[in-house]
């Protein structure tokens, strides 16, 4: 009989059997998440090396062109040297250096351009960080719901488990009829089927908070400690157009402006010819000018066949371009500010007709339902109705808590400044 090899399934298959106990969910607060995305997160990873490249254009703006030297010997007629007192005399040298000196301001624009560019992506990393953060928000409450899922469904079905044990023992003499009690346990196996389909949302969900976070997958067994935001909501003192003005889209929009401005007066400082100094020195020993000769020489381009046309209609169109998309983000951010604020004061009420109104109903109805089936003054049905909405209920709340927890987070970012780092 061929033997079988060793079984191996390791820790993680021990507790997943139920031979080891799991370990416990590792306690996570907001801020300590949203420190972990603004230095793990793939996106704010991304958008610091676009400062750091912005940053090194900027010094590659600040050069100027770099002299050009010109070292010559030549030999006429090839091949035939006539030597005089140890010299030949037919070698000659000559030695130049050449200048470009730019015209119009070209260095003044580049640089113009390239300081506006360094300061939109700093704005853009700060934008980023923003989005990030609040991303990071929603996945943090999405993991809070979970568990409060979790431990929902963990009561639910505690309860009804319960109250069968009673159910069957009331049925054993006679008390209950038996369909009754067969109600009540199709609703133990829906509430153990609730039960673990929590668990997998409850698994999702920090996932999702781990890849946000820049963790993989496995390394995210996170459970949200904080509490559920209260009910005051942040007021804001200032109006619409000055929140738009001041958050890091809108800055980085117009500062992409100005350096497609700056590029276009660079494009059109292409028209204005440059020139190129030069000194030379040349020597022969046939010359009978003992020391050699200088020559000084200046040159500029013709713009015979061409006179930069494309770039400079180039440049144009991108700052159109950067107009138009400097208005498109101030719209956005306006529209992203009320609409905001309109999701928070309505998830705002919801909320507080749940914590207010409904929860406590439904605790008084069910604690009535549980003290009249307890002394035979209301039949099974009636329980597991009152059952049923308390359950419901309650699960509604807690999307409610989320949601609010959701918009304020959003409220609070879209009104968000977002310094420059």
């Amino acid at each position: 009989m061929k033997q079988l090899p060793p079984l191996r399934i390791g820790l993680f298959g021990l507790v997943c059997l139920g031979l080891l106990p799991a370990a416990p969910a590792c306690a996570l607060t907001l801020e300590q998440a949203k420190a972990m995305a603004l230095t793990a997160n793939p996106d704010v990873v991304q958008a610091q090396r676009n400062v750091d490249r912005a940053q090194a254009d900027v010094a590659l703006s600040q050069a100027r062109p770099n002299p050009n030297l010109t070292v010559g010997v030549s030999d006429y007629p090839p091949g035939q040297h006539m030597i005089t007192q140890g010299q030949d005399q037919n070698t000659s040298t000559s030695v130049e250096l050449d200048q470009v000196i730019e015209r119009g301001d070209k260095r003044q624009y580049r640089m113009e351009a390239a300081d506006n560019a360094f300061r939109a992506s700093q704005a853009d990393l700060a934008d980023t960080r923003r989005v990030q953060q609040l991303a990071i928000a929603r996945a943090y409450w999405d993991l809070k719901y979970a568990q409060e899922k979790l431990r929902i469904g963990e009561d639910t079905l505690s309860l009804f488990r319960e109250s069968q044990r009673a159910v069957d023992l009331r049925q054993k003499y006679g008390d209950i009829a038996s369909a009754d009690a067969t109600r009540l346990r199709l609703d133990v196996v829906r509430a153990a089927a609730d039960l673990q389909q929590a668990k997998s949302d409850l698994v999702h969900a920090r996932w999702q908070l781990a890849m946000l976070a820049g963790k993989n997958a496995n390394q995210g067994d996170w459970e949200a400690s904080d509490p559920w935001p209260n009910l005051d909501s942040p007021a804001s003192k200032l109006n619409v157009d000055d929140l738009v003005a001041q958050r890091a889209d809108v800055r980085a929009a117009e500062d992409r402006v100005a350096a497609a401005d700056a590029a276009r007066k660079l494009a059109r400082s292409l028209k204005t010819h440059d020139l190129t100094v030069g000194v030379g020195y040349s020597h022969n020993v046939t010359n009978p000018v003992p020391n050699g000769r200088w020559s000084v020489s200046v040159s500029t381009p013709l713009f015979v066949g061409y006179a930069y046309e494309g770039e400079i209609r180039r440049a144009e169109a991108d700052y159109s371009a950067a107009e138009d998309a400097e208005a498109q983000v101030k719209r956005r951010a306006m529209a992203e500010i009320i609409q905001a604020e309109s999701d928070l004061n309505q998830s705002q009420e919801r909320l507080r007709h749940y914590r207010e109104d409904l929860m406590p109903m439904a605790q008084s109805t069910l604690a009535a339902s549980e003290y009249a089936f307890k002394r035979g003054a209301a039949s099974v049905l009636d329980l597991l109705d009152a059952r049923r909405v308390y359950r419901s209920t309650q699960l509604e709340a807690a999307a409610a808590e989320d949601d609010y927890a959701k918009n304020l987070a959003a409220f609070q970012s879209s009104i968000q400044s977002g310094n420059k780092p």
